[in-house]
């Protein structure tokens, strides 16, 4: 961030400029948002996503201004073999320049450092490749610094670059072998375009609605999805459908994603519906024992009657038999008939009661075999659901190894630079050149690759950068060690005066996302 006497203003990556409408900053420990008034982008930008490189001028803030510098130290000419480093001890990564590109002026044809002009002896540093540890996402914007103190650079992208490891065995016999390992490139805009800011920026209009432009802005942030290939100098006169057969869109990946997300949600379906049958069945269980039980009881409320009729069966007994010791004559043959009566009655209700034992008997047989169902029945839900278990225990695990390849592959960089591009990518593309163009998808089949990038570019319309803002900044040779060393202290200062908390060096607030 450096404040000018025409307010404050950040230097960011190009991709997290375009669209934005705040800024998000730390002042004293507290995030602070900021609107963003104005942007600029490097004319040349995208030229295969080279150069990444913007500033914004946002609402000034005394408070802001306070802890700010006065002149920021930059360096002018870092090229091959110098030392970055990201100022950040949280998340700090580094790297040596192995590349340097730049670009004619007036040609804008991009050629690798060294080589000589053609037409124009004016020459624009465009982006350096750095080849050290990789960064993380997330890390777009942050300034970078050189082992003298100065200001090199802003990370703007990471890629792996694929060379040979070469081993050799001790023996007299020596055995080399080549493999191809993937070590991340970092890509960083130089900050050499900073001093004459009128010359290399243009003025892009603000996204002025969330539904007018949000299509527009998103789609030219998106090109930055495209794989190199699809910016490569030989590819770019190539229609899309030549583009295409050579390297054709990337669907995999995303249908098997979406073929698992389909096979966990039938299997949860699934289980909700085995587990809505349990239910069922344990109601329909219970209720049988609830009628087990009250026919358990009616059953022991007949016994107990059974006993009492018996045991007053047998008083009543015994006491006519000591009133029948006690008769004589008739009254003896009249209670002999009475008790072959009653003897009869007796015969009867055993009978009746030798019936009653077996039915009870029987329905606590059923009862029994009804509770082994039952129990067959909760035994087979709660197989069926170690069974579900299991099925998203493995779900869980291909998750967790998802997870790991993709930071393996954050770990390593992005993809390889020779992949294919990505179908939701490229649709999305698609969609924002019918609506720039009001074209059928069929007439697409036949445009250029630099056509159909400079259509979808074109939404940046570019005005020239105020010739009278000049950026507060003190180029020193890279060469040299600085007359005026910028110290660990004052560089810790000026960062933590505008980084966030997870380490970019701003939040801008697009209209999908903090980038």
């Amino acid at each position: 961030m450096m404040k000018t006497d025409a307010g404050l203003f950040v230097a960011t990556a190009a991709h997290a400029a375009i669209g934005a409408l705040s800024v998000t900053i730390n002042v004293a420990g507290k995030p602070r948002e900021m609107m963003v008034l104005d942007t600029y982008i490097h004319q040349h930008y995208p030229i295969g996503g080279h150069p990444d490189l913007a500033v914004m001028r946002v609402e000034d803030d005394h408070e802001v201004r306070a802890v700010l510098p006065k002149r920021l130290l930059v360096a002018k000419g870092v090229g091959l073999r110098h030392q970055l480093h990201s100022i950040d001890a949280a998340r700090f990564f580094q790297g040596h320049v192995s590349d340097v590109h730049e670009a004619s002026r007036r040609a804008e044809s991009s050629q690798s450092a060294g080589g000589e002009e053609a037409g124009s002896s004016e020459m624009v540093r465009m982006w350096m490749r750095l080849f050290g540890v990789s960064s993380r996402p997330g890390d777009s914007g942050t300034p970078l610094a050189m082992e003298s103190g100065q200001l090199g650079g802003v990370l703007h992208g990471v890629s792996p670059h694929m060379i040979g490891k070469h081993s050799s065995s001790s023996s007299s016999s020596v055995s080399i072998t080549n493999e191809t390992v993937p070590f991340p490139i970092l890509y960083v805009s130089p900050l050499d375009s900073l001093e004459h800011p009128a010359r290399n920026f243009v003025y892009i209009p603000l996204a002025s609605s969330q539904d007018e432009d949000s299509p527009r802005y998103k789609a030219v942030e998106m090109l930055e999805e495209m794989p190199p290939t699809f910016f490569l100098p030989e590819h770019l006169d190539k229609t899309i459908s030549a583009y295409l057969k050579a390297f054709p869109l990337l669907t995999a990946s995303v249908d098997s994603k979406q073929e698992r997300a389909d096979r966990k949600e039938a299997r949860t379906q699934a289980a909700t519906r085995r587990r809505e049958v349990a239910e069922v069945r344990r109601r329909e269980a219970e209720a049988r024992r609830q009628e087990a039980e009250a026919r358990r009881r009616q059953l022991e409320e007949r016994r107990n009657a059974r006993l009492k009729r018996r045991a007053e069966a047998a008083e009543a007994q015994q006491q006519e038999e000591q009133q029948q010791q006690e008769e004589t004559g008739t009254s003896r043959i009249l209670r002999q008939m009475a008790r072959g009566f009653a003897a009869m009655e007796e015969r009867f209700a055993a009978f009746e009661e030798r019936i009653e034992e077996r039915f009870d008997a029987f329905e606590e047989r059923f009862d029994a075999v009804a509770a082994r169902f039952d129990a067959a029945d909760e035994g087979r839900d709660g197989l069926a659901e170690e069974i579900a278990g299991l099925a998203e225990g493995v779900d869980g695990l291909q998750e967790r190894l998802e997870r790991v390849e993709e930071d393996i592959d954050d770990m390593r960089g992005y993809p390889r630079q020779d992949r294919c591009p990505t179908a939701w990518v490229f649709r999305s593309l698609v969609e924002a050149w019918k609506d720039l163009t009001q074209k059928d998808e069929t007439e697409l089949q036949s445009v250029t690759l630099r056509d159909f990038t400079g259509i979808l570019s074109s939404v940046l319309e570019r005005h020239p950068f105020p010739s009278d803002v000049k950026l507060p900044l003190v180029h020193g040779d890279s060469r040299h060690t600085p007359t005026v060393p910028a110290s660990t202290a004052f560089l810790s200062q000026v960062v933590s005066s505008y980084l966030i908390d997870d380490g970019c060096t701003l939040c801008c607030e697009t209209w999908s996302s903090c980038v």
